[in-house]
This record gives C-alpha cells, structure tokens and sequence, in this order.
C-alpha cells in the first residue's frame, strides 16, 4: 500500500512542471476576501502564572488546574490518586499477610521456606511498589500539566488561523495551486 502511493507521488511529481528562481507573473483567479475579523488579544486577567500555577499543584494536586480554569481536570486526578492509594494500602495488607505465612513456612526441614509463598509475597510487593510508582506520575505529569496550561494561558487560538488553498493561472497557461496560510 505504501509503496504504491509512494509510485503515485513520484509520478504525480513527474507531470507537475517545476521551475527554480524563475519569476512568472501570476493571475488569481480568486482574489483573498479581507474581513475585518476582530483579533483577540489577551487582557492581563486572562494570563496566568506558570509559577503560581507550579506551586499550587505542588502544594495540593490539582489545584494548579483550577487556579487555570480547567476544573474538570481535578476531579479525575483525586479519583487516580485515590485509585493508586486504594490500591495500595489492599496490597500492602496482602504482601504483609503472606510475608507472614512466608515466615511461619521456614522450619527446620524447609529452612528456605515455602516458594510458592515467596513468590505470592514478592509479587504483592511489586505491585504495591508499582502503584507507588503510578502515584509518583500522577503527580508528575499533574504539575507538568498546571504549568503548561498555566504558560499557555495567553497564546493566541483566534479565528483567524487560516491556511487557504487558492488555484491560480500562470500567463503561459501552468496551472497549479496557491497556499496561504494567516496567522
């Protein structure tokens, strides 16, 4: 499949003809429409401190997201952080349950112990270590996330991102199309 459309853009190439610094005079055949299209510029409520923002999250997770506006977003970091924690303490009861049967499996006859019970106890930790992880990231990628928006906060998505595609007619007769991109 790719190899087919990689033969379709070469010979479409092929067909297309190709002039280097050489200067043809251009008609357009449509002529760009200026609107006047009110700009948006950013007051200085609507930009936020990244450091602010930083220190918030860092302080209590998620409250850089609402200091940003972004209220939705902290709603689902406590349910990880809770999930993660949850998840946790169960395997922390669980690794401390068979680390005790582990122990109560080493006798004079077993004296490595049982390995069924080693390997139940080792896994129990790894995953709560696991999830120790998980909350690590979660809080991570939360302070990552407030200063991000938070240095975002005044950058300008206006309208008037355009890009514009044009045909236009060259006085020797080429034909092509015209890429017009405002910003």
């Amino acid at each position: 499949m790719s190899r087919g459309v990689l033969i379709l853009i070469v010979l479409m190439a092929g067909v297309v003809p190709v002039f280097s610094q050489e200067t043809a005079d251009t008609v357009d055949v449509l002529d760009e429409i200026d609107l006047d299209i009110p700009t948006y510029s950013p007051d200085e409520s609507d930009i936020k401190s990244p450091a602010l923002a930083l220190t918030l999250s860092a302080v209590l997770p998620g409250a850089g997201q609402i200091y940003n506006g972004s209220y939705w977003k902290t709603p689902v970091i406590f349910g990880f952080a809770g999930y993660f924690t949850y998840a946790i303490i169960v395997l922390q009861d669980l690794y401390s349950d068979y680390r005790q049967r582990f122990r109560d499996s080493i006798t004079e006859e077993l004296p490595g112990g049982s390995r069924d019970l080693r390997f139940i106890r080792d896994f129990y930790r790894d995953q709560r270590d696991r999830f120790a992880w998980y909350i690590g990231f979660l809080y991570l990628i939360n302070l990552l996330d407030a200063y991000v928006e938070a240095s975002l906060s005044g950058f300008d998505v206006g309208e008037d991102l355009t890009l514009r595609v044009l045909p236009y007619i060259e006085t020797n007769g080429n034909t092509g199309l015209q890429f017009r991109l405002r910003f």
